[in-house]
């Protein structure tokens, strides 16, 4: 471990780590892995955007009084019905925006259905995602994400090499368990 990250550095101790014998290496993913992690990023990308149009509806309505229930379903039934019900008591101009919006969100909804059905049938058709979604608690989306980012999970021997690779790290309980702050402090 060294200190001064810089690019240089870095390249030093990538070219130090591969002269190791005991070093281990993973696979390159494929083309369809990373195909199909595009996807995923792209679904991620698109709910992004709609919990800032979300928001954005939210900012609008409260503006002008209107305040909608908690959740995303509720922005979403009334961006489907504005415009086909009585106006709101608010200007022309900002009923116009708040339109724009509920346009944006409509589209945005539909984009992630379409990907999320994109995903779900990479699921069905993939024999590991398959097997990954017969376990409690896991959907087809976080069964193909798994597949394809790791891949063949031969390659990581135990769930202790595929939690470092995935960057997750056990909590540090040298204390029984107890947080401690501080100096000893009964």
């Amino acid at each position: 471990m060294k200190r001064g990250k810089t690019d240089a550095a870095d390249a030093e101790a990538i070219c130090e780590a591969v002269r190791r014998p005991t070093m281990r290496f993973v696979e390159i993913k494929s083309e369809n892995q990373q195909a199909v992690l595009a996807i995923h990023r792209v679904r991620d990308l698109v709910v992004r955007q709609r919990t800032q149009v979300v928001n954005m509806i939210r900012s609008i309505l409260r503006e002008f009084g209107h305040i909608l229930p908690t959740g995303i379903e509720a922005v979403s039934k009334f961006a489907r019905e504005h415009g086909t019900e009585d106006q709101l008591k608010m200007p022309e101009i900002a009923d116009g925006i708040l339109g724009v919006m509920c346009h944006q969100l409509n589209g945005l909804d539909a984009r992630i259905d379409g990907l999320t059905k994109m995903i779900e049938q990479h699921a069905w058709l993939d024999a590991d995602a398959r097997r990954l979604v017969r376990m409690p608690g896991v959907g087809p989306i976080t069964a193909s994400a798994i597949v394809a980012t790791i891949g063949d999970a031969k390659q990581l021997e135990t769930g202790r090499d595929l939690a470092a690779w995935l960057g997750l790290t056990p909590l540090n309980k040298s204390s029984g368990g107890k947080e401690r702050l501080g100096a000893n402090v009964p």
